[in-house]
């Protein structure tokens, strides 16, 4: 059955009381930090930089306030949500799951190439798919699509190449396989874009969030390369 992707969520609003809280906190401290008793110029005093301590707080709360965006659930059309919540699988969990991906993209570098139309695609694995047009425009090149198991979910491995290197790009229920929690990818900022990037066994994984799908990509390209190609999808 074919499954609908519904919008954002909201942020909740103890996150955004927390977030408040702690800039005001530091504003607090900034501004006790200053001489007493200096007189005020009669012109307007120049823009201050903001406090070093905020300047390394915002990308954390930026990074934060996105992935908790991006947190939304694939509801099939009766409306009832797909698997367990999050809050049941461990960093561990995830971890696994990502070693399964690297496997399976090193495995099928070495193996024909196969294909099914997406319509059996999105069947095969319960999600939209689509192959996304932006990586056509940063050099990609689609080679094919499959299902493939990883744990006791199925997912959409579609096969590209890149400069002549293999990719693989996995599309997948971000609810459901939260990539973000995985302790081998750390979260990246491009093009106002959250991306969860690593290396491991050789490989390079980013993954982003878009309404609700997940877009994983491992490849044989260095991790900068991967993490453009993840924040290019819309």
């Amino acid at each position: 059955m074919r499954r609908a992707v519904h919008g954002h969520s909201p942020v909740t609003a103890s996150f955004q009381h927390r977030i408040r809280v702690a800039l005001a906190q530091e504003l607090r401290e900034e501004g006790g930090g200053r001489v007493a008793g200096t007189a005020a110029s009669p012109e307007r005093p120049p823009r201050r930089p903001l406090p070093w301590r905020l300047l390394a707080l915002a990308p954390a709360v930026i990074l934060a306030l996105v992935a908790l965006s991006e947190q939304t659930q694939v509801r099939s059309d009766s409306g009832a949500p797909r698997g367990p919540s999050i809050a049941s699988i461990t960093g561990a969990g995830v971890d696994q799951i990502i070693d399964d991906m690297l496997k399976l993209h090193a495995e099928s570098a070495d193996a024909p190439t196969s294909s099914v139309p997406f319509s059996q695609l999105e069947r095969e694995v319960s999600l939209p798919v689509h192959a996304p047009p932006e990586l056509e425009l940063h050099g990609a090149h689609w080679v094919g699509a499959h299902s493939v198991a990883v744990g006791d979910q199925r997912l959409a491995s579609l096969a590209y190449l890149v400069s002549g290197r293999h990719c693989t790009l996995f599309l997948y229920d971000a609810e459901r396989v939260p990539l973000r929690r995985s302790h081998y990818l750390k979260a990246r900022a491009l093009d106002r874009q959250a991306v969860f990037a690593g290396t491991r066994r050789g490989y390079a994984l980013a993954a982003v969030e878009r309404r609700g799908l997940g877009y994983a990509i491992a490849t044989d390209l260095d991790v900068r390369e991967a993490v453009e190609l993840a924040a290019a999808i819309r």
